[in-house]
């Protein structure tokens, strides 16, 4: 009589788990077909993005300053004189 109880018992055991192996399988495909959905999304929408315009120049934020302040550490070290500075500074700012 016991061994009658168990069979069934293991079959169900059984069936349980490849049903549950099933599920998870199940939702790991959903979550990868939605993965691939987004990265689909995401890709038409950059080649829809209009380009970046090349012929601007970049914004250089601290290069003047940076040239003016070289400037003038080589005009302290006696690397320049004080005429070659003037020029330099006036072609850095923009003056010619």
């Amino acid at each position: 009589m016991v061994m009658r109880r168990r069979r069934p018992l293991l079959r169900g055991a059984m069936l349980a788990g490849a049903g549950t192996a099933a599920y998870r399988a199940g939702r790991r495909r959903e979550a990868r077909d939605e993965h691939e959905s987004q990265q689909d999304q995401q890709l038409e929408s950059l080649s829809q993005a209009p380009p970046a315009d090349a012929t601007q120049p970049a914004a250089s934020g601290g290069g003047t300053v940076d040239q003016l302040e070289r400037l003038k550490q080589l005009l302290d070290e006696g690397a320049l004189s004080q005429a070659e500075y003037q020029s330099a500074k006036q072609q850095v700012l923009g003056g010619g």
